[in-house]
């Protein structure tokens, strides 16, 4: 902001004043208004707001300063498009048809939007919403935020750049991932023709939607369930409603995943039982009919009670996950196993795990010096010289 001052003589009468104000570069300007001249104050004021004004239209060249929350979102939402799910584009429209577009928040121009704006938003939408629902609204204006900054269609404030970076610096609260055991139990309380699919989870990582869009074995081209090469190739996933067949959420979803001897036998004695003839999928219930989300992940729920713990379907990948970083699995493959672009999610959900393996790391440095110093190659003379 600018300011203005009052210039005296030496007699302490006023003679003019003094315009002050910041530059598009931040310099300090200054310029004196004499009453000698004719000048009042009111035509420094003026001046200054004059200043200021030029700078806020320099500050906002080539940004869009007009374009609303909401219509932010509905742009992220089609550039979107081409690499999600149609179910989850779906989830995000409708989150911004009822708990945004109509709001002060969705109808404020973006640049103008403050913390205590959000704030106050997600308070209003607590009262009628769960917190997920809240959560999942916040991360969508977060990421539309995230990319207008990033793609220059609105100017990155501090308000702005705390409300975007949430969904990044955010992390996950760490977690018990299931032992082999807790699986186990899990799957002792399961019907066959859904505890297989838990065991493909458990196995390979696989989202659910993942594993119930599969073809049936030998089908497809390439062949997705191919027992003989011991690999699993996900293609497609199974809608969550419609219980057809759609494209991955990302091209990295799209991958090959070998499957150990264990796996194999458990499939091929699950096929051998239940046929798959005329089967659109290959993991079906006793008509034939594709498993629906909730019809699995609930009855996997209640089986974990049963066995007296707490799991969801994602769990079955978590434990997955943990079993390769307990073993050294370099968080590259895993992260491709899992269906990730990179390292950085993996890193993120399972630092915790990683901290673990510090131990092993030590004593792998100090196995393979110690034992060239047994050697004799590290034989230092007394100097410390070799």
């Amino acid at each position: 902001m600018g300011s203005i001052e009052t210039l005296y003589d030496q007699a302490g009468k006023a003679r003019g004043y003094l315009a002050r104000w910041r530059d598009e570069a931040g310099a300090s300007q200054k310029k004196t208004f004499l009453l000698k001249h004719g000048l009042r104050k009111e035509d420094a004021r003026q001046h200054v707001t004059k200043m200021e004004r030029a700078k806020a239209v320099d500050e906002n060249e080539g940004y869009d300063t007009k374009i609303t929350v909401a219509a932010l979102i509905e742009k992220y939402i089609s550039l979107r498009e081409s690499d999600l799910a149609e179910a989850s584009i779906e989830a995000m429209r409708r989150r911004l048809r009822l708990h945004i577009a109509t709001t002060p928040l969705g109808r404020m121009p973006a640049r103008r939007v403050r913390w205590s704006h959000v704030q106050a938003w997600a308070t209003r939408m607590r009262t009628g919403s769960s917190e997920a629902t809240v959560e999942a609204t916040l991360a969508l204006v977060s990421s539309a935020l995230n990319m207008a900054i990033r793609d220059q269609d609105i100017k990155p404030t501090y308000a702005t750049h705390k409300i975007a970076i949430k969904d990044d610096a955010a992390e996950p609260t760490p977690f018990v991932p299931l032992e082999v055991e807790d699986v186990a139990a899990i799957l002792a309380q399961m019907d066959p023709r859904r505890r297989i699919i838990a065991e493909v989870q458990a196995h390979t990582g696989a989202r659910v939607q993942e594993v119930l869009g599969l073809l049936p074995p030998g089908a497809g081209e390439p062949i997705e369930i191919d027992l003989d090469a011991k690999v699993i190739r996900f293609r497609e996933q199974l809608h969550r409603r419609r219980r057809v067949r759609i494209p991955m959420k990302t091209p990295q979803s799209r991958r090959d995943v070998v499957i150990g001897d264990v796996l194999v036998c458990l499939l091929r004695d699950y096929f051998a039982e239940h046929p798959t003839a005329g089967q659109s999928v290959a993991f079906t219930d006793a008509e034939g009919r594709p498993w629906g989300y909730d019809a699995y992940s609930g009855h996997l729920e209640r089986a974990a009670r049963r066995a007296g713990l707490s799991a969801s379907t994602h769990d079955l990948r978590h434990h997955h996950a943990s079993v390769l970083i307990r073993a050294n699995v370099p968080l590259l493959a895993i992260a491709r196993r899992l269906g990730h672009k990179g390292v950085r999610q993996v890193e993120v959900t399972y630092g915790h795990l990683l901290r673990a393996v510090d131990t092993v790391l030590r004593s792998a440095v100090d196995d393979a010096w110690g034992e060239a110093r047994v050697a004799g190659d590290l034989d230092h003379g007394s100097d410390g010289v070799p």
